[in-house]
């Protein structure tokens, strides 16, 4: 697996999978959007740290 995230859009997912688990989820009280969200703040987390994003890859997109 290839990197295809450069280092200013993985600070940019952290800092967003960070403020949706740690700000955005505790004021959600609807239980699916909540684990929605939770979802998408786990995978912006999990993107940041491994440089890679499926969706610039099927897009094929670098922005590295």
């Amino acid at each position: 697996m290839k990197q295809n995230l450069g280092s200013i859009d993985r600070i940019l997912r952290f800092i967003l999978g960070i403020w949706i688990i740690q700000l955005l989820l505790p004021s959600i009280s609807q239980p699916l959007i909540w684990w929605v969200m939770m979802i998408i703040g786990v995978i912006a987390l999990v993107e940041s740290f491994i440089g890679h994003c499926w969706i610039n890859s099927a897009l094929r997109l670098n922005v590295k």
